[in-house]
């Protein structure tokens, strides 16, 4: 395994557990009525949803980086193309959570 994508993987445990104490209350259960936890075949958990798309959107990388990174840290497996279909499933979800924080953040993903 490379060092620096260990080093990347370990790094994102740290910012979950202060990401967590800001998400509000029943934050899970929204994955599921917004449709972006529709089945758990790989990905076992709304975490674990939310963990590898802010892989995506919030660190930059590319479909395939965020699905090597995600099989890394142990999130799941998944493809590139698994990470795009879950970041339009998840675009209603993501962007009720955007608006709360007072800066609505406009998400085009082909929904």
């Amino acid at each position: 395994m490379n060092t620096l994508v260990a080093t990347a993987a370990a790094n994102e445990f740290e910012n979950w557990d202060v990401l967590q104490r800001f998400l509000p209350e029943g934050w899970e259960e929204q994955a599921k009525l917004c449709g972006a936890m529709r089945r758990a075949r790989y990905i076992k958990s709304p975490e674990a949803v939310l963990r590898i798309l802010l892989l995506h959107l919030a660190n930059g990388c590319s479909l395939a980086e965020t699905a090597a990174r995600a099989q890394v840290a142990g999130l799941g497996s998944i493809s590139a193309v698994g990470v795009f279909k879950r970041l339009r499933a998840a675009g209603s979800w993501l962007r009720a959570y955007s608006g709360r924080c007072g800066h609505p953040i406009p998400l085009d993903v082909g929904t």
